[in-house]
């Protein structure tokens, strides 16, 4: 990617049902994302994919104790209202180690869906996690929800120049 400039961003909702406790905490739809030119969108964002447990939990980069892995392979969605670019989608897998740094208790294994985009000027992508997930485990948002939603992402990020 030439002139490649990056965004991202977290936004959290909260629970619309306190009942329910893998609910607990609401939901958090992080965002990450690059602008600029883009010679060949399928391998940006192929590459995305191949990177998107690389940077993983990690944040300040030190281990959290726990591993990424990906799923099977990202597959290609169209989901509705979405044209001009090209999208897939990837779950992923976050275990607990069992090394130094791994959470001792309280932990679950857990997954969660990726999205993203490319096309020649912008590669976007996002993932959406239940908070009580680490907690509770299990699998959280679908992939088509998350799609969705990466579809507004798209739409936003998009303008004329």
């Amino acid at each position: 990617m030439n002139n490649a400039r990056a965004v991202s961003g977290i936004y959290n909702a909260d629970s619309t049902d306190l009942g329910d406790p893998a609910k607990v905490g609401g939901r958090r739809l992080s965002f990450d994302g690059l602008y600029g030119q883009i010679a060949d969108p399928a391998m940006a964002l192929d590459n995305y994919f191949a990177n998107v447990v690389k940077k993983g939990l990690k944040g300040d980069g030190k281990s959290r104790g726990l591993e990424m892995q990906r799923i099977g392979s990202a597959r290609t969605v169209k989901p509705a209202g979405f044209e001009g670019a090209l999208m897939k989608c990837q779950d992923v897998k976050v275990t607990r180690g069992k090394g130094d740094g791994a959470p001792k208790s309280g932990a679950a294994d857990f997954q969660f869906p990726v999205c993203a985009w490319s096309d020649y000027s912008t590669l976007g992508g996002a993932n959406v996690v239940d908070l009580a997930q680490p907690m509770t485990g299990g699998k959280g948002a679908s992939q088509e929800e998350v799609a969705a939603l990466t579809v507004e992402l798209y739409k936003t990020a998009r303008r004329k120049a």
